[in-house]
């Protein structure tokens, strides 16, 4: 017999709110919160299924957004769906207070995963909520900050990059603009 839990991590990854409204109130948190063999839990399924409204129904009903999917990536819901490049979802797990800085089994977060994508779009939201924080750096890969050119007519603007490793990989960026969102420029 499939546990209740197992029944809501299913219907997240099919996409079935009307499912998981029936099952909601019969959950404990801890079963809202349960992983299943994968280490997902339904928000983290959610999540990387780019499915927004069960996403913030899950949130609602006190999901944990910061739980890490073991054994796997260790990537939590924030970071599923920057990999999967679902905007939406990323914007209300940040309203939602997600963490940000936490990371996976490669040692990397959810900015480390979204620059990694070249997604400039999940750079400027990610780097909203992390700049204040962090006193208007970012940790960047240089590489991509410099092999990957914004394509036109998005901009954001990064000043020089200085190496702080002996290997030249990582680099602090000093962001001179954050939009608010990314401007059309045409």
């Amino acid at each position: 017999m499939t546990s209740t839990h197992s029944l809501l991590i299913i219907a997240a990854y099919q996409g079935k709110i009307e499912e998981i409204i029936d099952l909601i109130p019969k959950l404990t948190e801890n079963e809202i919160n349960a992983k299943h063999h994968t280490g997902y839990t339904a928000l983290i399924t959610a999540a990387e299924k780019g499915h927004l409204n069960i996403v913030e129904l899950l949130i609602a009903n006190h999901a944990d957004m910061n739980i890490q999917a073991y054994p796997g990536s260790g990537n939590t819901a924030l970071m599923c769906a920057v990999e999967q490049n679902y905007l939406d979802v990323v914007d209300a797990l940040i309203l939602a207070k997600a963490k940000i800085d936490i990371k996976n089994i490669n040692n990397q977060t959810a900015m480390d995963l979204a620059i990694q994508n070249k997604n400039l779009r999940m750079i400027a939201a990610l780097s909203r909520v992390s700049l204040p924080k962090q006193e208007g750096v970012i940790k960047a890969s240089a590489k991509y900050l410099y092999s990957w050119v914004p394509p036109a007519p998005y901009m954001l603007r990064f000043s020089k990059a200085t190496s702080t490793t002996p290997n030249n990989n990582t680099a602090l960026v000093q962001i001179t603009e954050i939009p608010k969102k990314i401007i059309k420029l045409n």
